[in-house]
């Protein structure tokens, strides 16, 4: 079931604004990663971001982020990325997004690809836009 905006015990937090910034977020990650694009992936990220991968050290801000995905993006290609979304909830300038992902990747690596769980923590800017803060990741 998907709930976008709200849990069923809690108000309605996000506003469609939210939600739409927040989709297209999703989606320009999703560019990003299937383009390779390291430092693109890491504009869309806050400079607090951390990143939890199965089997890798927890990669902590915005630089280290850029640096770890160029050397994934160098060691791998992603073929397709789809990130469906189960539940996004918001409150303040705070929300998360709970969803499934289908991942292909050439080479193959173990613990990457195939069907997928994420969860994205995800902050606005005092300036307006909304950005990544954690985001993890690991097979079904």
């Amino acid at each position: 079931m998907l709930m976008l905006g709200g849990r069923a015990d809690m108000a309605l937090e996000l506003t469609t604004e939210d939600l739409t910034a927040i989709n297209e977020l999703r989606e320009a990650l999703t560019s990003a990663i299937v383009a390779g694009d390291a430092l693109a992936y890491a504009n869309l990220c806050t400079e607090n971001v951390r990143l939890l991968h199965p089997g890798s050290e927890i990669i902590c801000g915005r630089t280290e982020l850029e640096t770890h995905n160029a050397a994934m993006f160098e060691a791998v290609s992603v073929v397709s990325l789809v990130l469906t979304p189960v539940e996004i909830y918001g409150t303040g300038d705070l929300a998360y997004e709970v969803g499934s992902q289908e991942l292909t990747i050439e080479p193959q690596v173990p613990g990457f690809g195939g069907s997928r769980k994420y969860t994205h923590i995800l902050r606005r800017r005092s300036d307006g836009p909304w950005r990544f803060e954690v985001l993890v990741s690991n097979d079904n």
